[in-house]
C-alpha cells in the first residue's frame, strides 16, 4: 500500500482488498485518460480520478488487444499551481518500472532537485510528435506529506531581511560562476560556508535550532524524490476527500527561495496551521514540466 495515500485523505484503508476496490473504481470510472502509442503498436496509459480539487489517484499500465486495461502501478497525486522554478529540466526513466523522474536546479541554483514526473505521458507524446525534442523551460512542484508539524515563526528584522535577500542574490550569481569554473567564485563560496558554519556553531550553544533555521529543503533517505522541508506558510485552505470525508490541508509554503504547494492529512498534522507560521515535514516531491509555447 502506498505510504503517501494518507496525504490525500486515504489514511483509513484497512487492507489490500479495500485498496483493490478503490483502484478498480479508478480504472472503470476515470476522470481522465491519456495514452502514448509506441511505434511497435504497444501503449502506455494513465487513468486518473480526482478525489478533491487537484488531487486524486493515478493508475498506469497498458491496454491489451481486447482493450482491457492492465495495471502496472498506481500513485496518489497532488497538482501544484503556478511555476516553482524557471530552469531547463532533464527527464530520466526509473529502472524498475515505466515511470519517470525530472531533474532541475532549485531557485538558488545550489543543487539539483529530483521529482516524480506527473505528466510523463504528455512528455512522451510531446517527444513523439516533435522532430526536435523540446526542452522544458520551467517546473511546477508539489508535495505530499506523511506527517507534519507546525512551528512558530521567527521574528524578522526588516532591514536584516533585505540584506539577506541581497546576499542570496549574490550567492546565486557566485554559484552560477562557480559552475562555469570561476576559481575566484569557488574560493569565495568556500570562505562564506566556513563563516556560516562558524556562526551557527556558536549560536546552537545558546539557541534552539528551529529559531536559527528559517527554512530548509534537503534530500531525505535514499529515495531521490523525498525531502525534509521547513518553510513559511504563505497561503492556506482545506479540502475534503469526497470518498472518505477526511480533511486535507492545502498549503503554499516558501522554502529555500521556492514556493511549493503541499498537502497533508488533518489527522497527520501536529499544531494549528496559520499564514506566517512554519511547517516542518517530510514530503514526496512531485512535479510537472512546462514546455515553451
Amino acid at each position: 500500500m502506498h505510504q503517501y495515500l494518507g496525504a490525500i485523505g486515504f489514511s483509513k484503508l484497512k487492507d489490500k482488498e479495500e485498496l483493490q476496490l478503490m483502484l478498480e473504481d479508478v480504472i472503470h470510472n476515470p476522470s481522465n485518460i491519456v495514452i502514448y502509442e509506441h511505434k511497435e503498436g504497444s501503449n502506455f496509459a494513465e487513468l486518473s480520478k480526482e478525489v478533491s480539487s487537484f488531487m486524486g489517484i493515478a493508475v498506469r499500465g497498458d491496454f491489451d488487444k481486447n482493450k482491457q486495461f492492465r495495471m502496472e502501478y498506481f500513485f496518489p497525486y497532488f497538482l501544484g499551481k503556478g511555476i516553482t522554478v524557471y530552469d531547463e529540466a532533464t527527464i530520466e526513466k526509473y529502472s524498475e518500472k515505466n515511470a519517470y523522474a525530472g531533474i532541475c536546479g532549485d531557485i538558488n541554483d545550489a543543487m539539483n532537485v529530483i521529482f516524480y514526473l506527473q505528466n510523463a505521458v504528455e512528455y512522451l507524446n510531446m517527444v513523439k510528435h516533435k522532430k526536435v525534442i523540446p526542452v522544458p523551460d520551467s517546473c511546477t512542484f508539489s508535495g505530499l506529506a506523511r506527517k507534519a508539524m507546525i512551528l512558530l515563526p521567527i521574528e524578522k528584522d526588516t532591514g536584516k531581511s533585505k540584506k539577506i535577500e541581497g546576499g542570496t542574490s549574490e550567492r546565486t550569481n557566485l554559484i552560477a560562476a562557480a559552475k562555469e569554473g570561476d576559481e575566484t567564485a569557488i574560493e569565495k563560496l568556500a570562505l562564506d560556508d566556513l563563516d556560516i558554519y562558524s556562526s551557527l556553531s556558536r549560536r546552537v550553544e545558546s539557541e534552539d535550532l528551529y529559531s536559527i533555521i528559517d527554512s530548509t529543503f534537503m534530500p531525505y533517505g535514499i529515495e531521490g524524490d523525498q525531502y525534509t522541508i521547513i518553510g513559511e506558510i504563505i497561503d492556506l485552505s482545506q479540502q475534503e476527500n469526497q470518498y472518505t470525508k477526511e480533511k486535507v490541508w492545502i498549503m503554499t509554503i516558501y522554502t529555500n527561495g521556492m514556493k511549493i504547494d503541499i498537502c497533508v492529512n488533518q489527522n497527520d498534522l501536529l499544531g494549528e496551521p496559520k499564514i506566517g507560521r512554519r511547517i516542518k515535514s517530510i514530503i514526496w516531491l512531485q512535479g510537472t514540466i512546462n514546455f515553451p509555447v
